[in-house]
């Protein structure tokens, strides 16, 4: 009798050196994966507001801004009248200029690109259609609505261009100094995005452009029904 209750503890003991190792590491592995995808970028954003509203941010700050389920994380490019120009650092999206997925070539699927022939002598006509595209409804609209909470929506300022928007050919070329500045990843990889400035060709209007390289050729362009990125910008309010 007692040499069977001594086996039932040593088993116990056993047991017990097994179970609790594993319940430490799934403790330690819920802690590290909380911290990493909870609490950091909580701390994070929260940091960034503050910097916000204090008005405690330079040209070229990093911010966090936004929903983590989007990519939230915004270059400061200008600040001017208590106000910061910010650009996503990343294309959020492969959109046509209609703000959907265009199904121009079904066979090349989302990340096809057309590019009209244009004659070296051709005469371009450049502009800003901007306010036609259904890129800037979806812009202000759904992703708008999903990708920021209130508190950061009473940041952002609405303007003629509305409160998210993407940069003009020339805005592009004056906030970063390089083609290398202007590349943008979607998916881990280099990808077009859109410009709100236009070009007429022949009565039909192209919009503008960034290349794969960061560079901006406004001779090269491209069908708005195309699927490129789409990299937001926007003015936030800061303290005066």
């Amino acid at each position: 009798m007692t040499y069977k209750k001594s086996r039932n503890r040593t088993s116990k003991k056993e047991i017990l050196a097994v179970v609790i190792p594993i319940v430490v590491i799934v403790i330690l592995l819920v802690a590290i994966y909380l911290s990493a995808n909870v609490i950091i970028p909580s701390v994070k954003r929260e940091t960034s507001y503050k910097k916000i509203i204090n008005n405690s941010i330079s040209g070229g700050d990093v911010l966090i801004f936004g929903n983590d389920e989007w990519n939230n994380s915004w270059i400061v490019l200008k600040i001017e009248d208590s106000k910061a120009l910010i650009i996503n650092e990343k294309c959020i999206d492969i959109l046509s200029m209609n703000g959907n997925l265009s199904n121009y070539d079904p066979h090349l699927g989302r990340f096809f690109m057309t590019y009209p022939y244009v004659p070296d002598n051709a005469v371009l006509n450049h502009g800003e259609a901007w306010k036609n595209r259904g890129l800037k409804k979806w812009l202000n609209d759904e992703y708008y609505n999903v990708a920021f909470n209130d508190k950061e929506k009473d940041l952002i300022s609405d303007g003629n261009l509305g409160k998210v928007f993407i940069l003009s050919a020339s805005e592009a070329r004056k906030y970063f100094g390089e083609n290398f500045d202007r590349k943008a990843e979607y998916l881990n990889s280099n990808m077009s995005w859109w410009l709100r400035s236009s070009t007429v060709f022949e009565n039909v209007i192209y919009n503008d452009y960034v290349n794969f390289d960061g560079s901006i050729n406004e001779r090269h362009i491209c069908d708005s029904g195309s699927n490129i990125g789409v990299r937001p910008a926007m003015w936030v309010k800061l303290s005066e």
